[in-house]
């Protein structure tokens, strides 16, 4: 869940970004 959540979090935070695993270790 926790990775989830801030895979959704990530991807509607940062637009164009990729992937939200990605910007998420970015982050």
């Amino acid at each position: 869940l926790s990775v989830d959540e801030e895979d959704v979090t990530m991807t509607t935070d940062q637009p164009g970004g990729g992937g939200g695993s990605s910007n998420g270790d970015n982050s």
